[in-house]
């Protein structure tokens, strides 16, 4: 009997040990993502991707940070609101990942680290290489396809990132 307790514990621990998930959010539960460059800094003015997950499908916007703010502006619960009439385009992958298919040959994966704190944007395609000769001339009958990958790194920021105007946090200076 002991065994056999030992055995199912072993196994437990395997499977959840490895087990790489897709994530389940509410509809309120938005996520918002800022391009950071080659430093790994937060880009003031970067693009933003906004993301809502439902398990094995996402949905997820591409802004500008000063649209982004517009649009909170304008609704604090714009995204919120947004999640009911958007299309959930990004599929599973595997391991933290989800794909978008942009049609013929590319292909982005969008990778996220196990907390969630860092995304990865992995654009696959197929580029033309056109080699030349000795003296620069391009020899366009060699030309031929190459997979190249572009990689851009982000890090998630709180909804209050994109406020404008006083900071709602009480400082502790007392004036009399």
């Amino acid at each position: 009997m002991k065994a056999k307790r030992l055995l199912f514990l072993v196994m437990a621990i395997c499977l959840t040990s490895g087990v790489k998930a897709q994530f389940y959010d509410s509809a309120d539960d938005i996520y918002y993502y800022v391009e950071c460059d080659k430093n790994g800094q937060i880009k003031e003015n970067g693009q933003v991707y906004i993301f809502n997950f439902d398990g094995r499908k996402a949905c997820y916007w591409n802004e500008s940070v000063g649209s982004v703010k517009n649009s909170l502006k304008s609704n604090p619960s714009y995204y919120e609101e947004k999640v009911e009439t958007t299309e959930y385009i990004l599929k599973y992958n595997s391991s933290n990942t989800y794909r978008k298919d942009d049609g013929g040959s590319e292909y982005r994966d969008f990778y996220f680290s196990y907390s969630r704190s860092e995304l990865t944007i992995t654009k696959h395609y197929n580029k033309t290489i056109i080699p030349t000769d000795q003296y620069g001339m391009m020899m366009l009958g060699m030309a031929y396809k190459e997979w190249t990958d572009e990689k851009t790194k982000y890090k998630k920021v709180e909804k209050s990132f994109f406020k404008i105007g006083r900071s709602r946090t009480p400082s502790s200076t007392m004036y009399e």
